[in-house]
């Protein structure tokens, strides 16, 4: 099936980060397990750049890679009619923070839903930046669906869990980050989540590119 978001093949469910004690945990497991679970809706939410498109792309490509079928797409694209996809093992629908205030779009979902549960079989997955509850005008009855579902919250990385991150995400692409490189980074670059992923794709890109190790010097191009 042609997905109207395309799957990154090279990304998958170990890639996600989960800092030592967090409840993260549990959103990953749920996720990774879902096929197992008798529950049907999962609501996930969280801030921005957090990672619910990781775990949505990478729940797809599991499902997939079953011979089943998987949608991922986001409520911001108009190319899909929600009325159509009754036939899916599994649906992960993005940002509806899109469909606030739009009556059409949420009853879609509201019926989308109800033939899902009625099914018995299909999942369906819906990413949001906010609770339910936070909509600022929503269907009763889509409100109560949603938050009938199972919620997995995901949770920010605090600061002093940015290194682990850092080197996670390197070590995942095969770059080693010596105790000096983080310093650096720490001294000289934004630890904003949106700005060390940033920095991680471009040292990603650049390592490649220049055939060149992660140290201090090579780091220090990247402010010059």
């Amino acid at each position: 099936m042609q997905l109207p978001l395309k799957l990154n093949k090279n990304q998958s469910f170990a890639d996600f980060f989960i800092p030592q004690n967090s409840s993260n945990k549990f959103v990953l497991d749920s996720l990774q397990n879902i096929e197992q679970s008798t529950t049907q809706i999962f609501y996930l939410f969280g801030d921005k750049l957090s990672g619910k498109s990781l775990l949505c792309s990478s729940l797809c490509q599991q499902f997939t890679n079953e011979g089943k079928t998987a949608l991922l797409f986001s409520a911001y694209d108009n190319r899909l009619q929600l009325k159509q996809l009754d036939a899916i093992d599994l649906i992960c629908l993005e940002n509806i923070e899109a469909y606030d205030k739009n009556k059409i779009k949420q009853q879609q979902l509201f019926d989308l839903i109800n033939r899902i549960i009625t099914k018995k079989t299909a999942k369906i997955v819906i990413s949001c930046h906010k609770k339910p509850n936070q909509f600022v005008d929503i269907l009763p009855d889509l409100k109560s669906r949603l938050n009938w579902g199972l919620q997995l919250h995901l949770k920010n990385i605090k600061p002093n869990q940015m290194n682990d991150f850092i080197r996670f995400k390197l070590d995942r692409l095969g770059i080693r980050v010596q105790d000096e490189v983080l310093t650096y980074i720490n001294n000289y670059f934004s630890r904003d989540i949106k700005n060390i992923l940033e920095l991680i794709k471009k040292i990603s890109q650049k390592t490649i590119n220049d055939k060149r190790t992660l140290t201090v010097p090579f780091l220090k191009s990247f402010r010059d």
